[in-house]
């Protein structure tokens, strides 16, 4: 009697594993494949700060467009709408809640030199 409970211990411990290993396997693929930019899409996540914003995956994307293209301020607010925040050279745009159990915002900051073109994207947490 003890051994079969054992066994059925060991069975029920391993399908478990496999349920969790197949949860994060599926959590990585979901939220950390990238997509291309699209201007339109990310304009329409504006104000979206949940997990499932789809800034979240363009972002790679966007910021090797940003920085390759040496966009003007203007060019940049063209492509990307109205920032969520902006203060002196810097853009603020909001990409939702983030990691594995999301309670931390991220955000795309886009940089600008003195003549008003794109030198630096940074992305935060907060």
């Amino acid at each position: 009697m003890k051994r079969t409970s054992t066994v059925r211990a060991g069975a029920v411990f391993a399908f478990v594993l496999v349920c969790v290993a197949a949860a994060c396997a599926s959590y990585y693929i979901l939220y950390n494949s990238a997509s291309v930019f699209n201007s339109s899409e990310w304009k329409s996540a504006k104000g979206n700060y949940g997990s499932c914003n789809p800034r979240q995956h363009m972002v790679a994307d966007l910021r090797v467009r940003l920085l390759s293209n040496r966009l003007s301020h203007a060019d940049v607010l063209s492509m990307l709408g109205p920032p969520d925040s902006e203060a002196g050279n810097e853009l603020r745009y909001e990409l939702g809640l983030t990691g594995l159990f999301p309670i931390d915002g991220s955000e795309l900051i886009v940089i600008f030199d003195e003549c008003g073109i794109v030198t630096s994207t940074k992305v935060i947490t907060h």
